[in-house]
């Protein structure tokens, strides 16, 4: 599979997936930059939503008790898969991110 290549909404530098953690700094114009938050919320909910339709594919019935403990194993797991094809199909398009923002909300947190 190739590598997916994010550009930098700054310098539209090419940032390789390895270096991103939480939010980042672009090695070239060094902007902080981060994955946009709905991104992460469409990955969570396509996980949600294939978890139950995944158990009943294999037999499990939505109302019984075996239904209860295999839900939350393949949440976890279904997150990472749908994560990982969501991210090598459809790569999101990197944002930059406000520091005044980002330290307005660090100040008045508890």
């Amino acid at each position: 599979m190739r590598r997916t290549a994010l550009q930098c909404p700054s310098c539209r530098f090419h940032v390789k997936e390895t270096t991103i953690r939480g939010s980042f700094r672009c090695p070239s114009c060094r902007a902080d930059l981060r994955i946009p938050y709905s991104y992460t919320l469409k990955i969570e909910l396509l996980s949600i939503l294939f978890a139950p339709t995944a158990l009943m594919a294999v037999g499990v019935k939505l109302y019984s008790f075996a239904f209860v403990f295999a839900i939350l194993p393949t949440l976890l797991a279904l997150y990472f898969i749908v994560g990982f094809l969501a991210f090598k199909l459809a790569p999101p398009a990197l944002e930059l991110v406000d520091n005044d923002f980002e330290e307005s909300n660090q100040n008045h947190s508890p």
